[in-house]
């Protein structure tokens, strides 16, 4: 899943999340369209402030909470809980997680 994102974070995870809030308000009586709010957490926080601040779907949304956003991606590849991850979205490259018999020992 994580390596979906190479290369395309704040592009598929956005339209994916917001495509799926329009199809749930649409096909959703019970859920009221202007009460509808964004909340994340860490990379959750950035996919929030990239849904708050994207064209197409900012105004699906009343309120966004973004806690502890990754914007600076440069930055957070030195002082994430995943710099392998962040490392691999900076280089747009995929992250093998393959162990060599020196890195092992």
């Amino acid at each position: 899943m994580f390596n979906s994102l190479i290369g395309n974070v704040g592009i598929n995870d956005v339209e994916d999340c917001g495509e799926l809030t329009l199809k749930a308000i649409e096909r959703f009586s019970f859920i009221d369209p202007k009460k509808v709010f964004v909340s994340g957490l860490s990379y959750g926080g950035c996919l929030a402030g990239n849904l708050i601040g994207n064209l197409k779907y900012k105004h699906i949304f009343r309120a966004a909470n973004a806690r502890n956003p990754i914007f600076d991606f440069i930055y957070m590849s030195t002082a994430s809980d995943v710099p392998d991850w962040v490392t691999s979205c900076v280089l747009n490259k995929e992250f093998d997680y393959i162990l060599s018999e020196e890195e092992i020992q």
